[in-house]
């Protein structure tokens, strides 16, 4: 009797102690995911800042361009109109709404935040052996899926930027002297620079991060969940046509 006494004491110690490693799990995998949380909503709105300011300025400089065009060379000023993509109108375009934004996310593979999704898993499991429940993970997912459209976004802003400048530079003139075209290029180059320094200092972990991190990795199964991909396929961003672009919620030329 006295034995059994004592082997369900050590059984009840065992699993409060079990319980307990659950729950120092569950809150330094939550820490880590709401830093990262955080830094990619400030990120993302850094981003799209600076895309707002350098748009509003070669959307001014496009304008120039295309007058001095008209002038020295009808035939390149034809091609030109060709294109129905303009800065300006990116820049009108605006931001999807939460709908569109959610549309982006689910059809796009982006490794960072699948790694997140990953962890906000791990957090759901753990809770359950620890008897947090459901609530644990409550918001995440709404807020990873608005982050990685809002992140999408970006992106295909970026890309549109580039893809706009490097059509204005394919533009033969007759004497490939186009006034106002390096002034365009350089303000994209240095837009994008600046976008890639924001990108560094977001990658940057902080102390409190790394410590995070650092325990979580001690624990056995845990790489796994970083591994979790629930994408459905990388679209191809190279070139986006007028139609793609439309569905995009942009405004072209033609629309």
């Amino acid at each position: 009797m006295r034995f059994f006494i004592v082997h369900i004491i050590l059984a009840l110690f065992t699993f409060s102690a079990t319980a307990q490693e659950e729950h120092t799990d569950v809150y330094q995998a939550k820490r880590y995911l709401d830093i990262n949380i955080k830094k990619q909503d400030k990120f993302n709105a850094r981003v799209e800042k600076q895309q707002e300011k350098v748009l509003d300025k070669l959307k001014r400089k496009e304008g120039r361009f295309a007058k001095k065009l008209q002038r020295k060379d009808s035939a390149a000023y034809a091609t030109y109109q060709k294109n129905p993509v303009t800065f300006d109108s990116i820049s009108r375009s605006g931001k999807p709404d939460s709908a569109s934004l959610v549309k982006k996310s689910k059809h796009r593979v982006n490794r960072s935040f699948d790694t997140l999704k990953g962890i906000k898993n791990y957090i759901e499991d753990k809770a359950q052996v620890a008897g947090d429940g459901p609530s644990a993970t409550d918001g995440y997912d709404s807020k990873l899926t608005s982050l990685k459209g809002s992140s999408q976004h970006n992106q295909d802003v970026g890309n549109m930027i580039t893809q706009r400048t490097n059509f204005l530079k394919s533009i033969k003139t007759k004497d490939g002297k186009t006034l106002g075209l390096k002034s365009i290029q350089k303000q994209t180059f240095y837009s994008n620079e600046k976008i890639k320094m924001f990108k560094q200092i977001a990658n940057e972990p902080s102390v409190a991060e790394e410590k995070a991190l650092e325990y979580l990795q001690g624990k056995e199964g845990f790489d796994e969940y970083l591994s979790y991909s629930g994408g459905n396929g990388m679209k191809n961003q190279g070139s986006l046509s007028t139609d793609e672009l439309e569905k995009m919620g942009y405004q072209t030329k033609r629309k």
